[in-house]
């Protein structure tokens, strides 16, 4: 290869080299300093006259001297053009100062080798971190190793990037199988919309969020999990990965669904055979923190039998039982989502609670339900609206936040419910 200088303009060199804001030199082929920028005096801690009066070698760390030395060396034969390294260099007050060198090689007119021109980037404060996450690193891996929990990092889009071995003995696979996996490929399906929402949570919210889910084994069985989940940030902010820490909770689940059982009585309207007012308000209550927890959107239907009181005089309690009765049983046959909530609220009124939904699918699901039980063509001859029995519904739709309160969003079904019942029953209405 043919080896010449490209002629510069000098004047334009010497103030690009003097003012550049990362440090310069110009160094000879025995490694001596020719010539040292300011920012290259700043980063060293040394002035001009200290450095120019030794060589590079002098400061450089001991252990990365002989690498820099290969590769003048190979520079000087000709074997490379130029030549990249992270090395350190000694501070005059003692530091280690870690640089990116950059270095090309100067000719004169007849390809004879002249000196060298370097450029020195601090990369001290990447490399601190770089160390500081590795050590964050080897301690976290110490502590799951030596964990009862199921410890896990995965991506912000789901891929394991560790397991800790404790998945043998919890789930039945080595952590090798696991990594590298989507973690979704081992949720229930019908946990992943929750467990997507509480990542998307995490990327918006810094801190630790919980979730029961259910994880699959490899023989094929689920098992109950409860996940405190943690987003672990670079310093730019961005999120670079998540750590969960999980532990079996199939025999509280267990535990629960037996407690569950027996209050099933106590908690299932004795006329109408679905949830009663007692469950309806627990169930409200836990719908309304999850998803203040998970930032979604939670969404109720508050349905009133028209003119039922009329009804009643007209046909008699007894058939005004009956009437709930289908009419309960109709209602809660539309709700075909299994994560939705249908209960008696009181009297003839009923509440539908909607979790994770959005106005589009709160009017159409408010709709089956008002279509559903019309077409039951339950005589009404005393009704000011139809021949037949009809329901009002007021829809309400809210994303929880720590100012607002749940009696708030029930107070805005009931407006919608009441604008229902005046715009002349037997129709939807959405609280604006």
């Amino acid at each position: 290869m043919e080896k010449r200088n490209t002629p510069v303009d000098y004047d334009l060199f010497v103030n690009a080299f003097h003012y550049a804001p990362i440090g310069k030199a110009l160094v000879g082929l025995d490694g001596k300093w020719l010539k040292v920028n300011p920012a290259l005096c700043k980063l060293l801690g040394y002035s001009e006259t200290e450095l120019l009066a030794g060589s590079f070698q002098d400061i450089t760390h001991p252990d990365d001297l002989d690498l820099d030395l290969q590769y003048v060396q190979k520079m000087i034969r000709g074997e490379l053009d130029t030549y990249r390294m992270e090395k350190r260099y000694i501070h005059k007050n003692g530091m280690l100062i870690w640089v990116l060198l950059s270095v090309s090689l100067v000719y004169d007119k007849n390809g004879t080798p002249l000196h060298f021109i370097s450029q020195i980037v601090d990369i001290t404060e990447q490399k601190n971190s770089e160390r500081k996450m590795k050590e964050n690193e080897e301690w976290l891996r110490l502590l799951a190793e030596h964990s009862t929990d199921f410890i896990s990092k995965h991506t912000p889009s789901g891929l394991y990037t560790y397991v800790s071995p404790v998945c043998k003995k919890l789930l039945g696979y080595e952590a090798e199988e696991m990594r590298g996996c989507s973690m979704y490929s081992f949720v229930h399906t019908e946990d992943i919309t929750a467990l997507k929402n509480m990542h998307k949570h995490l990327t918006i919210h810094n801190g630790i969020s919980n979730l029961r889910y259910r994880m699959k084994k490899q023989d094929g069985t689920y098992i109950w999990v409860q996940s405190a989940s943690r987003p672990i940030y670079t310093e730019e902010g961005t999120m670079l990965e998540i750590l969960v820490a999980s532990h079996d909770i199939s025999e509280k689940i267990e535990a629960e669904m037996q407690l569950k059982k027996a209050n099933e009585l106590s908690s299932i309207d004795s006329l109408t055979q679905i949830p009663n007012r007692r469950i309806c308000d627990e169930t409200f209550a836990q719908a309304w923190h999850q998803a203040l927890s998970l930032s979604t959107k939670l969404g109720i239907i508050l349905i009133d039998i028209d003119c039922f009181k009329l009804y009643n005089d007209t046909y008699g309690h007894v058939k005004g039982d009956a009437c709930l009765q289908k009419v309960a049983s109709a209602l809660q046959n539309t709700i075909k989502n299994q994560n939705d909530f249908i209960a008696r609220y009181g009297g003839e009124e009923f509440l539908v609670i909607l979790y994770d939904t959005n106005e589009t699918r709160a009017l159409i699901i408010a709709a089956q339900l008002r279509d559903t039980v019309e077409s039951l063509k339950i005589p009404h001859k005393t009704s000011a609206t139809s021949p037949y029995l009809t329901i009002s519904l007021g829809v309400a739709l809210m994303t929880p936040t720590l100012s607002s309160s749940p009696e708030s969003f029930l107070d805005q079904a009931d407006k919608a419910l009441y604008e229902a019942k005046r715009s002349g029953r037997n129709q939807v209405s959405i609280y604006q």
